[in-house]
């Protein structure tokens, strides 16, 4: 029997991700659809956004495949349109903070929804510029002069910050020299040193172990004030804790990171 020639053919490629459709005269690749309640791993999630971007980049996505004789470059492809690649880029931006943090915490890539990943995308975000170091350096913040007044005029001041990501919740922690200073009836401390990131954790959960933590890391940082700002879906917390007993609210503990 003679070799039927190539132009009868159309192949179709199928992944959990692709479906190509290849034949002489038509090259053409779509993603299959996935919903953003779905349970994938990052990097699950980071494939398929990477393909979303590729697609609708203005070089497209090169498309091949491996054989035994090794990969064979079938074509460019194209076809995501600009608001998908805008969409893949800043979900991409998530994905990767999201996993340095992971990383940090030692914690491993384990399945999570795309939801909750949108609901905390500020938190992921924030808790990736504290890893990288980048941080204000005009941190300010004030509360209710104690009774005793016996606050010291330089004090250390550790900044810890939660959020829960699904059932996973996170905290992470920064340090800094601050001058406390009094003025009426308020007690107002002012940042005089750089602010230094310290760790990662991964808690059990935050009614159990949070507390736990906040008095190992005021010990390991040698910090005077512990101040703690938790998000709890669209529920927020600020509280801080001075040596000696003083326990509050803070206004302005927001934004320690920066943009």
């Amino acid at each position: 029997m003679g070799l039927i020639p190539m132009q009868y053919f159309k192949a179709l490629l199928r992944s959990p991700i692709l479906e190509a459709i290849i034949s002489r005269n038509e090259f053409q690749v779509s993603t299959n659809a996935v919903a953003s309640d779905d349970l994938r791993t990052v990097a699950e999630w980071m494939a398929y956004y990477s393909i979303i971007v590729g697609l609708s980049s203005a070089d497209g996505l090169s498309i091949g495949v491996r054989t035994p004789q090794g990969v064979e470059r079938l074509g460019v492809a194209t076809g995501s349109s600009p608001s998908e690649e805008m969409e893949g880029e800043y979900t991409l931006r998530l994905l990767k903070a999201l996993r340095a943090l992971r990383s940090e915490a030692s914690h491993a890539d384990r399945a999570v929804k795309l939801d909750h990943v949108y609901l905390m995308g500020s938190c992921i975000l924030s808790a990736q510029n504290s890893i990288l170091g980048n941080f204000r350096d005009d941190v300010t913040f004030d509360v209710a002069k104690p009774a005793d007044d016996t606050v010291p005029e330089e004090v250390q001041v550790v900044f810890i910050s939660g959020f829960i990501l699904g059932v996973e919740h996170y905290v992470y922690c920064s340090t800094c020299s601050m001058r406390s200073s009094v003025v009426d009836d308020r007690l107002i401390f002012t940042q005089t040193r750089p602010l230094h990131f310290l760790e990662a954790q991964l808690l059990s959960d935050f009614e159990a172990d949070l507390e736990r933590y906040q008095k190992k890391m005021m010990r390991v940082s040698r910090s005077n004030v512990c101040v703690t700002y938790l998000t709890e879906g669209t529920h927020e917390t600020e509280t801080t804790e001075i040596e000696g007993g003083l326990d509050g609210s803070l206004p302005d503990t927001q934004g320690l990171a920066g943009a």
